[in-house]
């Protein structure tokens, strides 16, 4: 998500430039990626976040593989229940700072 919203913006000021022309539409997709590229930054830190963990416990590249696509390793559980643990051990103050991946707090999944 993160990559073709960045895109997506380039393509825009490339539109501008190159061409020479702005289009209303253009920069409101433009736009709506930019926000979707802040709402989904949280997720994909804690993502990588998690397969560094993997990596660093097991150093092998299938079990790092295998976590990134949720197939069932060890090893990869291992460090899931770590992060949990992490996470429960933190003073629930209802404060979304206290939340992984900062002060946002997107939308219900």
């Amino acid at each position: 998500m993160i990559p073709l919203g960045l895109v997506s913006a380039i393509l825009v000021i490339c539109q501008a430039t190159i061409v020479g022309n702005w289009r209303f539409l253009c920069l409101v997709t433009a736009n709506i990626s930019l926000v979707l590229v802040y709402m989904a930054f949280d997720e994909v830190y804690v993502s990588l976040k998690y397969l560094v963990l993997v990596w660093k416990k097991t150093k092998s590249r299938k079990i790092v593989w295998r976590a990134l696509w949720g197939l069932p390793e060890t090893a990869a559980d291992e460090a899931a229940l770590e992060m949990l643990r992490e996470i429960s051990d933190r003073k629930p103050t209802g404060d979304p700072s206290n939340l992984p991946g900062g002060n946002h707090v997107g939308p219900c999944c």
